[in-house]
C-alpha cells in the first residue's frame, strides 16, 4: 500500500511526463508549506533526494526548451558572483547571513536573485536595506506563476554566466532547486543554513555543501550521505563590546534575556510560559525578550506574573531590533538565555560577540535543537529547569565578567567576519574540510519524552488556528448523519464546571494535523491554568462510546468524533465555517 508520500511523488512524475511543470512546481510547494509548520519533522526530517531530483529534472526539460531562455537579460556590468536567494526580511538570520557572506567576498561584481515564489517580499524596503553594499538584487516578476518565476531565473543565469553561485534558498522553494542546472551554474555552493528542518537542496549533486555547525556538519556527512560538505563557520559583524569590568548587575538584580519567536512555542515538556515567572521570582529581577511571541503566549505569560503578584513592568518585550547585539548592550542583559526547545543559532553568535554571558539547553529531543558544541565551552549547559533555576543563584559580577571574557574571546576565535573570509578563500584552493567530526560530544535524547511531545498545548496563532478548524470539517459531513445527540450526554456524564470547560474546547485544543486524522489519538484538552487533562478526556470519550449500556471498551470512531467537535464549531465559529466547505 503507498503511503502520502508515495502518492505524492506519483502525482509529480505523472505531472511532469505531462509537461505539467506549474501544477507540479505548485503541488510540491503547497505540500512543503505544510510540512513547514509540522514541529514533528524538525530535527528529525532533513532532505528529500526524490524531490530534489524532481526539481532539477523540471528545470533540465525546460532546459531544452528554445523557448525557456528566448528573452535578453540586460547585463549592467560583469558578474562574477550570484546569490539566489528565495525571500529576504528583515525580521530573522536569513538576510544577515546573506550581507555576512556579500561582505566576506570582498568585491562588488555581484548579484542577488530573489525568487520570491510566493511575493512575501517587501521590495522597495529589501532593496532600500541593501543599497549601502553596492550589489544588484533582482526580484522575479510579481505576481507570476512559479514557472514564469523559474523561467526568470534560468534566463538571468543563462544570460550573466556566474563564476560562482551561492544559493541560500528557503527550504520549501521548488523554483530556487529547478534553476540551479549545471550548465547554469557550473560551481554552485548550497548554504545549508535551515539545518533543522526538511530543506530542499541538500542533495544536489553537483553542489559544494557548506555547514555551519559541527551537528550539522556530523548530521550531513554520516547520516544524510553528503560527502563533498565543508564546515564553513557563522559570523556577526563585529560591532563593539564593553569591557566586563564593571558591566554586570548596575541595579543589583539580574537581566535576564531571550530573543525569537516560534521556537518557544513548539510541544515540548516545558516552556517560556511555565518558566519565566519563576525566573523573576528566584532573580528578583527583570526580563526583557526581543521578537515576536503570539499574543496567546504573552497572555498567558501576563497572567501568570498577575497571578504571582509580580510587577508587569518586570517583563519587556521589543518586538523587532535591527540588531541584536546592539540590544543587549544598549538594554544593560547580564544573562542571554538561548532560545528552547529550539535553539537559535545566528543569535548566540552575536550575544557572545556582544560579550554577554550564555546558557544553552540540552534539548532531550534531538541535537539539532540544542547549541551543544556551538557556543563557548564555558557556557552554562541545562537540561531541567531547576538546574538553571539554581545556576542563577550562583551568579555574582565575578562570575559575569568571566563569562563576559570567555563569550567574547569564542567570538574573537571562532566567529568573526574574518573567519568566514579566511574559509571562503581556502574553500576556493580545497574541498575537504579541516573539520574532525568524529570529536563531536555524543549527544543522548530520550525518544519517549519527545514522543510524547506531540500531545502537549501549542500556542497557535490564529491563522493556524482558521487552519487547524478546516482540519475538522473533513469530518463534518460524516458526523451530520449521526442520529446522536451529544450535548446530553456531556450533560448526562459531566459535572457542569466540566460540560462548561469541554464547551470550549475548540478554543482550547492544541493539537496538530496528525492528531486530527489519526483515528486512534486522543484529543487533548486544556484546563483553565492551560495545562492537559487527558485523564477527563479520555474517561468522556469512554462514557460517551459505552453509552449504549456495553462496558466493553469501544474504539471511538470519526463519526463519534467528529459530531463532538462539530456541534462545538457550528455555535462558536460559524463565521470561518462559512469560508470553508466541509469535505
Amino acid at each position: 500500500m503507498n503511503n502520502s508520500f508515495d502518492l505524492l511523488l506519483n502525482e509529480l512524475n505523472h505531472l511532469t511526463a505531462n509537461d505539467d511543470y506549474e501544477s507540479a512546481l505548485s503541488l510540491m510547494k503547497r505540500w512543503l508549506d505544510t510540512l513547514a509548520v509540522d514541529y514533528r519533522l524538525h530535527g528529525r526530517v532533513f532532505a528529500s533526494y526524490d524531490l530534489d531530483q524532481l526539481c532539477l529534472k523540471i528545470g533540465k526539460n525546460l532546459l531544452k526548451n528554445p523557448v525557456t531562455l528566448s528573452d535578453n537579460i540586460p547585463i549592467s556590468l560583469e558578474c562574477s558572483t550570484i546569490f539566489v536567494t528565495s525571500e529576504l526580511h528583515l525580521a530573522g538570520g536569513h538576510t544577515k547571513l546573506l550581507e555576512d557572506y556579500i561582505r566576506a567576498l570582498g568585491h562588488k561584481s555581484i548579484k542577488v536573485l530573489v525568487t520570491d515564489p510566493t511575493d512575501n517580499v517587501d521590495r522597495q524596503l529589501i532593496t532600500k536595506h541593501f543599497n549601502n553594499l553596492e550589489i544588484e538584487l533582482k526580484f522575479s516578476p510579481p505576481f507570476a506563476s512559479l514557472l514564469d518565476k523559474l523561467r526568470w531565473l534560468m534566463q538571468n543565469l543563462a544570460a550573466l554566466k556566474p563564476k560562482e553561485c551561492y544559493l541560500l534558498n528557503h527550504a520549501n522553494d521548488p523554483v530556487a532547486i529547478a534553476g540551479m542546472q549545471p550548465d547554469l551554474v557550473p560551481h554552485l555552493k548550497f548554504i545549508h543554513h535551515c539545518d533543522h528542518t526538511l530543506t530542499l537542496g541538500i542533495h544536489l549533486p553537483h553542489a559544494k555543501h557548506l555547514d555551519f555547525r559541527l551537528q550539522g556538519f556530523n548530521n550531513c556527512r554520516n547520516n544524510l550521505g553528503i560527502v563533498n560538505n565543508v564546515f564553513i563557520p557563522l559570523v556577526a559583524p563585529d560591532v563593539r563590546c564593553l569591557p566586563a569590568s564593571g558591566r554586570f548587575l548596575p541595579n543589583d538584580y539580574l537581566h535576564t534575556c531571550t530573543s525569537g519567536g516560534y521556537k518557544f512555542e513548539i510541544p515540548y515538556a516545558f516552556h517560556l510560559v511555565s518558566e519565566l515567572p519563576k525566573w523573576l521570582t528566584i532573580t528578583n529581577g527583570i526580563h526583557t525578550h526581543i521578537g515576536n511571541l503570539s499574543p496567546s503566549t504573552i497572555h498567558l505569560l501576563r497572567t501568570k506574573l498577575s497571578n504571582l503578584d509580580i510587577a508587569q513592568d518586570r517583563f519587556r518585550i521589543i518586538p523587532f531590533t535591527n540588531s541584536l547585539w546592539s540590544t543587549l548592550i544598549e538594554q544593560k542583559i547580564d544573562l542571554y538565555i538561548d532560545s528552547f526547545p529550539v535553539c537559535g543559532v545566528r543569535s548566540v553568535v552575536e550575544a557572545m560577540g556582544a560579550g554577554v554571558p550564555t546558557t544553552i539547553h540540552y534539548n532531550y529531543a534531538n541535537a539539532m535543537w540544542s547549541n551543544i558544541n556551538f557556543a563557548y565551552p564555558e557556557a552554562f549547559i541545562w537540561r531541567e529547569p531547576s538546574e538553571l533555576e539554581q545556576f542563577f543563584t550562583t551568579l555574582d559580577r565575578a562570575k559575569l565578567e568571566q563569562h563576559s571574557q570567555f563569550a567574547r574571546e569564542y567570538y574573537l576565535k571562532h566567529h568573526h567576519p574574518d573567519q568566514l573570509k579566511t574559509m571562503l578563500k581556502e574553500m576556493q584552493r580545497s574541498s575537504d574540510s579541516k573539520v574532525n567530526h568524529e570529536l563531536i560530544d555524543f549527544y543522548k535524547t530520550d525518544s519517549l519524552r519527545a514522543f510524547m511531545d506531540q500531545f502537549a498545548p501549542i500556542a497557535f496563532q490564529p491563522q493556524q488556528q482558521k487552519e487547524i478548524l478546516s482540519q475538522f470539517l473533513a469530518f463534518s459531513r460524516a458526523a451530520d448523519v449521526i442520529d446522536i445527540d451529544l450535548s446530553s450526554y456531556l450533560k448526562d456524564y459531566l459535572s457542569p464546571s466540566d460540560y462548561n470547560l469541554f464547551k470550549d474546547l475548540v478554543t482550547e485544543i492544541r493539537s496538530t494535523s496528525h492528531a486530527i486524522n489519526n483515528l486512534n489519538s486522543i484529543y487533548p484538552i486544556l484546563t483553565n491554568e492551560g495545562t492537559i487533562n487527558v485523564e477527563r478526556f479520555t474517561q468522556l470519550l469512554y462514557k460517551i462510546a459505552t453509552a449504549n449500556g456495553s462496558k466493553k471498551t469501544s474504539f471511538i470512531g470519526p463519526k463519534v468524533k467528529a459530531k463532538l467537535l462539530y456541534q462545538r464549531l457550528k455555535s462558536k465559529y460559524n463565521h470561518l465555517l462559512q469560508q470553508k466547505n466541509p469535505v
